[in-house]
């Protein structure tokens, strides 16, 4: 922290004895005008920031010294300004249309500044102009509904700033309409918002998450539970406003340490069991997962709605399944405090994959052919028709999803029920490598290894009133853009986590995201790994992994606990 200040101060003295030496655009701040840019190396920070308190533009600050200032106050308008302060940098008419609403780009680094001519230049007013390009590592985007997308690896990125002098003042004439935020500054600025939706049949909550400005989170929340649509969750969610309901002049607010939420009238016209479901998704939402979150809601005409979700019956919780191991043929549970052999599978010594559950499951067989096995572990027949299978993994109830070996294959099968076949209109020409089914049935996540879809995707499974899945969405959320991801498990309803390389221990690398978000480092076992996976272990949520030794390593408490060893001489391991 301290070399970081000391860096700093020598940057702005060395900035004051520039300005020192000129004062017009003509490289006042000794901008580079020729040659090749170069990036200092940037320092990492250690704590977040709290923009509380950002600083305006000061009494003849230079082009560069206005940029920078400019930066600096945009995170502090989504976090609790609106703005106020950036638009101090700019002139009146800029500030008058600058939408800084539109588009957030998470970076990693520090922007590079570069002044694009060294002659000076004058508006057709006679005022001093100057041309300021920043070069930016982009990582992220959050859109204006919350929504985050992943960027592509190495994706630099110019934004063009055009600066006027106004009566001896620097100010910004012309500025993008994006607002750029540090990756080591996300978390403070953005508040990670879960908005639970009612799935098509309202059987139960899909979570959907939002990343939203802390300074107004609830009533943004709020106001997407009731936009309702989600693109890349298709059909899978139930459209509950039909009767343009939306929420009146600043209408949620905190009172009595209670939050209240005033809906117009047209609230009142829906049906009680659309009322119930819209209250029971802001209580959710909200309280952020708590069931009994108080909360006031009222509707214009002043009617109170705050119990309308007292008697509705809906599933808020997902029960993460034991996890089961295929060991000699042997299947072990390992839920509880020691190994316990569940069944047996016959000929299974060289299974490629592995699914298993109360109701029961299947093998990935080393021919890359599904056998359907029984509660007890024998077989109950052939599944997806006896197509070559590249890999399994579970579904809700007894559902068994598979990977073609053609990898754009995308199969499901229930017991030796029909086998259903999945359209992927977005995939192109290009290829999967890893898919997983979160808890609750309603997404599926997807490793991509080619084309602009390369990392992982997410897509909404619509299911009909039997729970049973009739397809897929037509549109996908981008979570990540990492190449070569060969292992891929949902960690909870929220958290993906992911494993690129792997083909030897260096080479493997693990990513933890809550998706669609920012990822995170996930700490490996010092082993190399084969697959990965998450269920109860000593009655415990666990992440799980199985070396090539056939060691299983599942980690305690946390993700960012310890690694301990759970079973060894496995074969594989359960993937539901």
């Amino acid at each position: 922290m301290f070399v970081k200040h000391v860096k700093r101060f020598f940057i702005m003295m060395l900035a004051i004895g520039f300005s020192v030496l000129g004062s017009s655009c003509s490289n006042p701040l000794g901008f580079p005008d020729q040659g090749a840019v170069q990036r200092l190396p940037a320092i990492e920070q250690r704590s977040k920031r709290v923009f509380t308190d950002p600083h305006g533009p000061k009494a003849g600050d230079q082009p560069e010294g206005i940029l920078r200032g400019f930066f600096d106050a945009m995170p502090a308008g989504i976090q609790s300004d609106g703005f106020h302060v950036a638009r101090d940098f700019l002139t009146r008419k800029a500030a008058s249309t600058w939408n800084g609403e539109a588009l957030s780009l998470v970076i990693q680094g520090e922007p590079t500044f570069i002044k694009k001519t060294s002659d000076m230049k004058f508006s057709d007013g006679g005022q001093e102009e100057c041309d300021i390009k920043v070069q930016i590592h982009v990582k992220g985007e959050v859109d204006n509904r919350g929504q985050y997308s992943s960027v592509s690896n190495g994706s630099i990125q110019s934004l063009d700033f055009l600066l006027i002098n106004e009566k001896g003042q620097w100010r910004i004439e012309h500025a993008p309409d994006v607002v750029v935020v540090s990756d080591s500054d996300f978390d403070q600025v953005f508040r990670q918002v879960t908005l639970y939706r009612a799935d098509s049949f309202s059987h139960i909550l899909i979570p959907d998450v939002r990343w939203f400005a802390w300074r107004d989170w609830r009533s943004l929340a709020v106001k997407e539970l009731l936009v309702g649509k989600v693109d890349w969750l298709g059909d899978s969610l139930a459209n509950l406003n039909e009767r343009e309901l939306k929420l009146e002049v600043n209408a949620v607010f905190e009172e009595n340490d209670k939050t209240h939420i005033v809906l117009n009238d047209a609230f009142s016209q829906l049906t009680h069991e659309n009322r119930a479901m819209l209250v029971h998704e802001m209580r959710m939402t909200l309280g952020d997962g708590d069931t009994n979150y108080d909360m006031v809601v009222t509707a214009a005409s002043q009617q109170d709605y705050s119990r309308e979700d007292a008697d509705l019956s809906v599933q808020n919780t997902y029960a993460s399944s034991p996890m089961y191991s295929l060991s000699a043929g042997n299947i072990v549970s390992l839920n509880s405090s020691a190994p316990l052999r569940v069944g047996r599978v016959e000929g299974s010594e060289d299974a490629r994959g592995f699914v298993f559950g109360a109701l029961g499951g299947a093998v990935l067989n080393s021919d890359s052919r599904v056998t359907c096995l029984k509660s007890n572990g024998a077989s109950c027949g052939a599944m997806f028709d006896g197509n070559l299978i590249e890999t399994i993994a579970g579904g809700i109830k007894n559902e068994i999803w598979a990977l073609g070996v053609d990898g754009r294959s995308v199969l499901m099968q229930e017991g030796n029920g029909s086998v259903q076949r999945f359209t992927l209109p977005w995939l192109g020409d290009a290829t999967i490598s890893a898919i997983a089914v979160s808890p609750d049935g309603s997404r599926l996540a997807i490793s991509v290894q080619s084309g602009p879809m390369a990392g992982v995707v997410m897509s909404g499974i619509a299911r009909n009133q039997a729970q049973v899945p009739v397809h897929l969405s037509d549109n996908v959320a981008h979570i990540s853009s990492r190449s070569r991801i060969s292992m891929l498990t949902f960690y909870n309803d929220t958290t993906l986590i992911y494993v690129i390389g792997g083909s030897s221990q260096e080479d493997a690398q693990g990513f933890q995201q809550i998706g669609p978000g920012p990822e995170h480092a996930q700490r490996l076992p010092r082993a190399q790994i084969k697959s990965i996976a998450s269920g109860q272990i000593s009655n415990g949520l666990r992440l799980v992994a199985l070396d090539t030794q056939g060691v299983v390593h599942s980690i305690s408490g946390a993700l960012d606990g310890s690694w301990v060893i759970a079973d060894t001489q496995v074969t594989v391991i359960s993937q539901r």
